[in-house]
Parts: structure tokens; sequence; C-alpha cells
């Protein structure tokens, strides 16, 4: 009877290559959080074009300052541009770090503490204040 014997040969050095690629995939996946900081880099650059766009960055236009707030903006000695006045809201979700960010390996949270940034961003119809929104989410995701 006659047996068969494969014989296999591999490349050493590419098979120890290989094993250090996938070990610092591993690792790499591990510890996500340098992913989180240049996400958070890219976001707070859009966020920053977002105000400078007036909305248009995140496609999420913003409805224009009635004539009587452009007025009164400019006889305080403030800027036209909406949502913006001393810079708090802008500077607190625009500029590194946000003003509540935390990091970890696996997972991230950031955003503002600023109190009147949720009624800019949906509107407040009973205070005449229309919804511009300071991102979409949706939007940002694709």
């Amino acid at each position: 009877m006659t047996t068969f014997a494969p014989k296999f040969t591999f490349d050493q050095t590419r098979w120890n290559a290989m094993r250090r690629e996938l070990r610092g995939m591993r690792d790499r996946a591990q510890n996500v959080q340098p992913a989180w900081n240049a996400f958070l880099d890219w976001f707070t650059h859009g966020n920053r074009q977002q105000f400078g766009t007036q909305g248009k960055r995140w496609g999420t236009p913003w409805r224009e300052l009635k004539p009587r707030t452009v007025v009164q903006k400019r006889d305080l000695g403030f800027t036209t541009d909406i949502l913006v006045r001393e810079n708090i809201l802008l500077r607190s979700i625009a500029d590194r770090p946000m003003d509540f960010e935390r990091v970890g390996p696996h997972d991230m949270s950031a955003g503002t503490t600023v109190e009147y940034a949720g009624y800019h961003h949906r509107g407040a119809p009973r205070a005449g204040i229309p919804a511009r929104p300071l991102w979409d989410t949706g939007k940002i995701a694709r």
C-alpha cells in the first residue's frame, strides 16, 4: 500500500509579519480612543463650518434673523451672525476639547453644557425661537 504524505512549506518571515499585523489589529480594537479623538477633531471642525455656513454644513439651513433682531444686535455692538453673540455656544462645540468631552477606550460622549443650546437646536416656539439645528446626527452618520 502506498501512502501520500504531503509536504508543506511556508515563509517564516511572512508568517511572523502576518502575526504582528494581527496582534496590532487586536490591540487597536481594544482601545479605539485615537479614532474617537480623530472623529472629534473632524466633528468640531464641521461644527465651526455649521456656524460659518449658517446651518448648511450639516444640511440644516438656519432661518434668517428677523430685521429687528439684526438692528438690536448691531445697536448692542454684537455681530449679526446667527447664534453668535459672545461666541460661547460656538466655542463650546467647535473647539477641542469640547465643552463636555469624555473619551474612553470603547466609548465616547461629547457635547455642550451651554444651557440655551437646546432651545436653539430644537427651537422654542413659545419664545419665538426657530429651530436652528447645531448638527444632524443622521446626516453625519452617512
